[in-house]
């Protein structure tokens, strides 16, 4: 997937993916409703996790690994996704779409 269309105005389809965003348990680093974005957190589990040197650090602070964007387009809106640089984890942000739509609808 490259990007999720919603045939709703702006203010609702923000809603519905703040609600989607929750209910997938991606952990948000930010988000700006009138920029358009949400970063957020989107790695598994294990690179969560740390592996084996875990017990040097203290709890795993958030890393923003995508940014869902959000733009209204004459009647329709659309969400995509973009994996940062830095980023070289499991998840893609066609992954993250994938949850997203499965949230949404």
């Amino acid at each position: 997937p490259v990007a999720i269309s919603m045939d709703l105005d702006y203010g609702r389809a923000w809603a519905e993916l703040n609600r989607a965003v929750q209910e997938a348990g991606f952990s948000v680093i930010d988000l700006d409703r009138s920029a358009g974005y949400i970063q957020i957190d989107d790695r598994s589990e294990e690179e969560r996790s740390g592996g084996w040197f875990s017990w040097f650090s203290s709890k795993d602070d958030p890393t923003h690994t995508h940014t869902v964007r959000v733009e209204q387009q004459d009647d329709a809106v659309f969400v995509t996704a973009e994996q940062q640089d830095n980023y070289t984890g499991e998840y893609s942000a066609s992954d993250l779409l994938t949850r997203l739509f499965e949230q949404l609808y």
